[in-house]
């Protein structure tokens, strides 16, 4: 685990030990992954479209924790002008 997703872990008591948000949701198959990455005549191999599927998984978990945050600052009357700015993009 990077000192990144460590920092965030351990702010956010929703993540679990390994550092997933959401650790029973079911991951999109390989063959799904192949279908949608291999278009255009590009071809990745079975280890290249695991990393991509895997990143793009905790980037979403990210980005959620992130917004969660938001929210929670939003209902304890607690937003910056940053949150007022991500909560106007929707």
């Amino acid at each position: 685990m990077a000192g990144w997703e460590r920092r965030i872990s351990r702010r956010d008591k929703s993540w679990n030990k390994k550092g997933h948000m959401f650790p029973n949701y079911k991951k999109i198959s390989l063959e799904k992954c192949r279908e949608i990455m291999n278009k255009d005549g590009l071809h990745y191999t079975d280890k290249e479209l695991l990393k991509v599927r895997d990143f793009l998984y905790r980037i979403t978990e990210i980005t959620s924790a992130h917004y969660e945050r938001v929210k929670e600052r939003e209902r304890n009357g607690e937003l910056t002008d940053n949150d007022k700015k991500l909560l106007k993009r929707k």
